[in-house]
């Protein structure tokens, strides 16, 4: 099981049944879920103080800060439940400072990091790219589940991971700028080393991740071939939208993925293909059933459309 469908399936159980059956299914399951325990761990602290469980939510609290090291911002901490809970209460006070001195520590400190994937040896004479960006509040492996390198047998894989940390090892890019210089960086080690042209890249990215691929491209930091983005917010769309040109003077072709229960992004995703068929740029918009600011449960089917249309 996958974050996103841990935390979504959580949400559901919360909405449809009751908050001690969230509760059970978020315990059941975190055995399921590989990394993101400081996620889980503070979900479960949430719906802990709201069955009102306060000596059961801190020794919780306590594993997640004490036992693994977990910090968390003090806003997340600021949450109505956690304060009504646990209100001045000395113990909770010192795991919350213990939060602060890491987030001060490690928020800002940390380094860009990439993994890279070579194709087995009789591509190597002739790889393509794919660089693939995480969302927010992720890491690594969250991406190369879907972005397979062995999906893509003829491309070098590679799959930054942000410097700013939202909380411990959720990785995020909400200093976009940053987050640009630091793909910008992994682009040119890239193209330096495999020679890679213009032609021979793709970028994708979820999430936030949309953010730093679009406007690292629109302010000319990168040139890709293709764009893949999924539940994209594209924050500054509609600021940017009169350098959209770019795509169709660059012959870009853009594939756009979004959760028809994404209400936040499809609005977005939706505005972001218009734009570009009215300036008569190569795109496609293909909204998944039953899914929401996620990837899909039949991503590999929708794999092998985003692969038939880029023709990668």
């Amino acid at each position: 099981m996958r974050y996103l469908e841990w935390l979504y399936g959580m949400f559901a159980v919360y909405e449809e049944k009751s908050i001690q059956e969230a509760y059970d299914f978020a315990t059941d399951n975190q055995i399921r879920v590989e990394g993101s325990l400081a996620g889980m761990l503070y979900y479960r602290v949430l719906l802990l103080c709201e069955l009102n469980k306060k000596e059961t939510a801190l020794e919780l609290f306590k594993e997640a800060v004490v036992k693994h090291e977990c910090w968390y911002p003090k806003s997340a901490l600021l949450n109505a439940s956690i304060v009504k809970t646990f209100g001045e209460d000395d113990s909770f006070e010192g795991l919350v400072k213990m939060c602060e001195s890491r987030e001060a520590t490690y928020r800002y400190n940390g380094k860009p990091t990439i993994k890279i994937f070579e194709p087995k040896k009789q591509y190597l004479n002739n790889p393509k790219l794919l660089i693939a960006l995480h969302g927010d509040q992720q890491e690594i492996e969250a991406v190369h589940d879907y972005w397979n390198p062995e999906q893509f047998f003829n491309h070098v894989v590679a799959i930054p991971e942000a410097s700013e940390l939202a909380f411990t090892d959720g990785h995020t890019w909400s200093d976009v700028n940053r987050g640009i210089i630091e793909l910008t960086k992994h682009y040119q080690d890239l193209t330096r080393k495999y020679g890679f042209t213009k032609k021979d890249i793709t970028i994708c990215a979820f999430s936030s991740g949309t953010n730093v691929a679009f406007e690292a491209l629109i302010k000319g930091a990168i040139e890709v071939d293709n764009l893949i983005v999924v539940g994209p917010p594209l924050s500054k769309l509609e600021e940017l939208k009169d350098n959209l040109k770019i795509f169709k003077e660059q012959e870009i072709s853009t594939y756009i993925l979004c959760g028809e229960q994404d209400t936040r992004f499809l609005p977005v995703a939706k505005s972001f293909a218009k734009q570009l068929n009215e300036i008569e740029a190569n795109c496609k918009l293909h909204i998944s059933k039953n899914t929401n600011h996620e990837y899909p449960e039949d991503f590999e089917v929708v794999l092998k459309d985003i692969k038939g249309f880029l023709k990668l």
